[in-house]
């Protein structure tokens, strides 16, 4: 009889956590912004594929348009959330 060194797993063992950065909190906080800018370059609704296939350049072109300000209380929002979790809001997307 082989004996396996593996050592049984618990269910559940590998939960998935999300690493909140820069982005993720630009794009909530700013989320009209950037919506308008990704409804304006591709020239389409919103959830539409034109749209979607504008949005990630639209929250690029609205996080290199912010102040050094700006940017660092986007990072440290997204530090707290790494901290201490999403708001509820965040959690239901």
């Amino acid at each position: 009889m082989a004996s396996s060194s593996k050592v049984p797993q618990p269910h559940g063992g590998h939960k998935y956590h999300k690493i909140y950065r820069l982005r993720d909190a630009v794009g909530v906080q700013y989320a009209d912004r950037v919506s308008k800018l990704a409804s304006r370059q591709s020239n389409a609704a919103p959830g539409t594929p034109a749209y979607l296939a504008a949005y990630p350049e639209a929250l690029t072109t609205t996080v290199e348009g912010l102040s050094k300000e700006e940017k660092r209380g986007m990072q440290k929002l997204a530090d707290e959330w790494n901290e201490e979790g999403p708001p509820d809001e965040q959690k239901r997307k």
